[in-house]
């Protein structure tokens, strides 16, 4: 079953400008991930980190390839939604 609990690891609106005007959006974009369930973790590190496919995530997580593919639209929504005013990154 899906770990739906989210941690709360924000940024504060000062943190995440001091971060993206000396080019570290790494911190941010790493703060915004960990705020997600450790499921969508998962999916969106295979995904984009390590470059595997949905099948390959599918076999990985003993999920089908539909669940992968939904996982990854909800946590990338969550994402926009924390990205959200920073349209410059």
């Amino acid at each position: 079953m899906e770990d739906v609990e989210e941690q709360k690891v924000e940024l504060t609106q000062e943190e995440i400008k001091r971060c993206v005007e000396q080019g570290d959006v790494k911190i941010f974009v790493d703060s915004a991930v960990k705020g997600l369930s450790n499921f969508y973790q998962e999916v969106i590190t295979l995904k984009f980190l390590k470059e595997l496919t949905n099948k390959e995530i599918a076999e990985i997580l003993g999920k089908s390839e539909t669940a992968i593919r939904q996982a990854q639209c909800r946590a990338l929504k969550k994402l926009r939604e924390r990205f959200k005013g920073f349209k410059d990154i």
